[in-house]
Parts: structure tokens; C-alpha cells; sequence
């Protein structure tokens, strides 16, 4: 049975700018367990196999920490090479790091598994943010996770590694926002506790698989995420879990009518609230028919109609 206290698992693809500052945030972690770092580069296009290279053979490795350095020999996709590195991983938890992000704090680890090991009925616990570009210019300072719903911020998280079948695999595989699917399924497996601290940074870049899209595209992929979610849930048979996802799904068509209206695309505006109000009739009907709903909606309809 492996020693092995923690995975992190670090997803790469043309991270080739930023890679080094990804692995120096793990070896400068300061613990008194064994770390696994998993790098898994999905055939990237560029030098990031060439920097992992020379930052592995330059850099001084900690005794505790055992590098598994993968590169696939032809591109697979982002999920089958995550859902590849998951399997892989030994550690009693993991954390996650992509190649374009990195951490800031070098007790980071230490005080998640410290607290995870005293409190055997938390899932996975997370810790605030920074969101910077390309130069590492800091565009949001602190910007806070969440307790308890999906918008817990990966670069964050650290969680108890354990089994998932098949059939979650298999709806994982599909999902356009992972991490959302990932953490969404943890919510319903245990307690998570927030750190009030700083520990990360998540890079908005042209290489960014979430940050490089369109606003259009971001749309598709929420929804197309969103509907494999509630066929999942379905499977579960989770009345619950569909509910709350579907009201999820609706909030992202009021959120997109927003932005269609304010673009001057008033049809489409009108379209999606109308989209709105059916899914929020059948997630949420005691929601759909409030007072305040009711008028948040004549409201936008008016503003929509005569501008």
C-alpha cells in the first residue's frame, strides 16, 4: 500500500510560458508527508515537454516528493487525460494545479491534510484566490470560494481520493466544465470546509481552455455541461441533485439575456428569458410564481421591448 499522504495532479497542453511556475508551487510545499506529482502533458504543440524537462533535471527535487512525468505521444483531450492522471494517482487525497496556474502559499497542503485528517466526515476543503493574465498582473485580489455549491475554485481544492465507477467516468468524460462536474459530485459526498486564506493564482490567458472562448461559446459549454449533469443525476435517480442543477441551467439563460440586451440583440434577449422562465417552471414552480419574480421579469421584458 503506497505512503503516499498526497497527489497533485497537474494537467498540461501548451502551457509552455508558465509550466515551470505550476511545479515550483508544489516542490516549494513545505510538508512532513510524501507528495506525488503527476504531470500529464495531453502531446502539446509547443516546449512544454522540453521545460518540464530542463525544470526536473535543474530544479532540486524534495526527498518527499516523487515526480511521474507522462507525455502522451498523441493528443487524447483535455478530460481523457485528466480523467488518465485521476486514475493514476496513489495519494490518500489530491489537489489539483493545471499548467497555467500555480500556488502561492507553501503551507497550503499541510493545513488541508491537517485538518482533513482530524475531521474524517469533510470531503475536500479549498481555500481563496487570485485570478491574473499572462504577466501575472492580478486582475481579482482574493477572490473567495464557495462552501457549499459547485463554484468551489479548483486550484483550491484538495479531496479524498476515492473510487468512482464506470458510469461516472463515462458522464465525466463528456462534460465541457469538468471541474464543475467534479466538484458538484463531491458536494454529495461529504462536508467541505473553507480556508480563509490566500493559497493560488488561476492565469487567464490565450491558452486557457475556459478563458480563450467566446462569450457565446462559454454559453454553449455551461449548457452542454449543465444537461450532461441532469442525465447523470437522472441515472442517480437524484431528485434533488436535477433540481438544483436545473435551476442552474435557468439562471444561465437570465444571465445570458443580460448580455444579449446590452449587446443590442433584443430578440434574442427575449428569447432567452423566455427560455429562462420554462426552466424555472419546472425546477422551481414556488420560485417561478413569486411576487418578486414576477416583477424581475416584467421589468426585463419592458427594458428589453424599448430599447
Amino acid at each position: 500500500m503506497s505512503n503516499t499522504m498526497v497527489t497533485v495532479v497537474m494537467i498540461t497542453y501548451g502551457h509552455e510560458k508558465f509550466i515551470k511556475q505550476a511545479i515550483k508551487g508544489v516542490l516549494e510545499q513545505k510538508v512532513n508527508f510524501q507528495v506525488e506529482l503527476i504531470i500529464a502533458n495531453d502531446c502539446s504543440p509547443d516546449k512544454t515537454a522540453e521545460e518540464i524537462d530542463a525544470i526536473l533535471q535543474t530544479e532540486t527535487i524534495p526527498s518527499n516528493i516523487n515526480i511521474v512525468n507522462k507525455e502522451h505521444k498523441k493528443n487524447i483531450g483535455m478530460m481523457p487525460n485528466f480523467i488518465w492522471a485521476l486514475k493514476q494517482a496513489k495519494g490518500k487525497y489530491i489537489a489539483l494545479c493545471e499548467g497555467d496556474d500555480y500556488w502561492t502559499e507553501p503551507t497550503k497542503l499541510q493545513r488541508q491534510v491537517d485538518f482533513m485528517e482530524q475531521h474524517s466526515n469533510y470531503i475536500m476543503c479549498c481555500h481563496d484566490r487570485n485570478v491574473v493574465n499572462e504577466n501575472d498582473e492580478v486582475l481579482i485580489q482574493n477572490q473567495q470560494t464557495t462552501k457549499a455549491d459547485k463554484d468551489t475554485f479548483v486550484q483550491t481544492l484538495l479531496y479524498r481520493n476515492i473510487s468512482f465507477d464506470d458510469t461516472f467516468y463515462h458522464y465525466f468524460e463528456k462534460a465541457k466544465n469538468g471541474d464543475t462536474f467534479l466538484i458538484y459530485r463531491l458536494h454529495q459526498l461529504g462536508a467541505t470546509h473553507y480556508f480563509d486564506f490566500n493559497g493560488a493564482c488561476y492565469r487567464v490567458s490565450d491558452v486557457g481552455v475556459w478563458s480563450k472562448v467566446s462569450d457565446d461559446k462559454r454559453f454553449e459549454m455551461s449548457i452542454s455541461s449543465l444537461d450532461n449533469m441532469i442525465e447523470y443525476y437522472s441515472f442517480l435517480a437524484n431528485k434533488g441533485a436535477i433540481k438544483e442543477i436545473k435551476k442552474w441551467k435557468a439562471e444561465q439563460f437570465l444571465m445570458r439575456s443580460k448580455s444579449l440586451s446590452e449587446a443590442g440583440y433584443k430578440t434574442s434577449a427575449l428569447n432567452h428569458i423566455f427560455r429562462y422562465n420554462t426552466l424555472l417552471l419546472s425546477s422551481n414552480p414556488n420560485h417561478f410564481f413569486s411576487l418578486n419574480n414576477f416583477k424581475t421579469i416584467i421589468l426585463l421584458n419592458l427594458r428589453y421591448l424599448l430599447r
